[in-house]
């Protein structure tokens, strides 16, 4: 228990550096909980925030990530995402203060099409540059960084690193920490739900 702020040096480490190196590394994804964006079907927009069912949604997931290791917590700069991370780092008793912004996560820019509705996620994630939109290679590009970046972290503190961004930068960083750096060889496109979470790399 180093709860106390003592810290061993033993054979150049600390004793807590030496439990987070033998801690199993992983990268966990989250997606935003329900913004209100979400309910009123309205693409894009960095300025939504989540609804209270969103930010039900962002503490249960907190509560079932209790069990995962979480050391650090990195998000996109967009409000619903950050309004997610700071409930869930809540939940994991972790400080607001050391949420990590990671740029390469915020959501995809969809051009003439941001702020409008009417169209399906499923429109935006068969669609490259149309009408304006970050084409699909820049998103390859945006997402490869990103995941370099979260490994970096997750090398650094070692543990779990949670990464909460959205549902079309989430459909390519899952796609890229597969492998995989061609659109045509990615999974056919979906987005995943509000608050959902999985495991997008896991280190040796």
């Amino acid at each position: 228990d180093f709860s106390g702020g003592c810290a061993f040096a033993i054979s150049g480490k600390t004793a807590v550096q030496i439990v987070q190196s033998e801690q199993m590394k992983r990268i966990l994804y989250v997606r935003h909980g329900e913004s209100t964006a979400n309910i009123n079907g309205v693409a894009g927009v960095s300025d939504a925030q989540l609804t209270g069912k969103g930010a039900g949604q962002a503490k249960i997931t907190g509560q079932h990530l209790k069990s995962e290791g979480v050391t650090t917590i990195a998000c996109s700069p967009f409000i619903r995402a950050r309004q997610t991370a700071e409930i869930i780092a809540t939940e994991l008793g972790i400080p607001v203060y050391e949420l990590v912004t990671i740029d390469d996560l915020q959501e995809r820019y969809l051009g003439e099409f941001e702020g409008t509705t009417g169209r399906p996620p499923e429109f935006f994630l068969n669609s490259d540059n149309e009408g304006g939109i970050e084409s699909r290679q820049h998103m390859i590009e945006r997402a490869t960084r990103a995941i370099e970046k979260l490994k970096e972290i997750t090398e650094e503190h070692g543990g779990t690193t949670l990464a909460i961004a959205h549902g079309q930068i989430g459909y390519y960083t899952t796609q890229v920490s597969k492998g995989r750096t061609r659109f045509e060889d990615f999974d056919p496109p979906s987005e995943m739900n509000n608050a959902e979470f999985v495991e997008i790399w896991r280190g040796e």
